[in-house]
């Protein structure tokens, strides 16, 4: 590491909003950042958009072929096939 004190706090913080990256991925940014919270987030913000854009679509959503599905079911299945 390059020196930079990195306070506990503000990865537990950065990691309740990024909880998909690991520790030491929101570790190192934070580092990378200077210990700046905001450039962090600005950053790990940036990986993830980096990481949708990067990620393959499915050709059609799932078929549902419940049909008793909520809504919220079918949107949070559509949601898990797209991650």
């Amino acid at each position: 590491m390059n020196g930079v004190a990195v306070k506990e706090e503000d990865v537990s913080m950065l990691k309740g909003m990024f909880d998909h990256l690991d520790t030491k991925t929101i570790r190192s940014v934070l580092v990378d950042a200077n210990g700046d919270v905001e450039r962090a987030i600005d950053s790990l913000l940036n990986l993830a958009a980096i990481d949708v854009i990067d990620s393959p679509v499915p050709a059609s959503p799932p078929k549902n072929d419940k049909k008793t599905g909520s809504k919220q079911e079918d949107q949070d299945a559509l949601l898990a096939a797209v991650r």
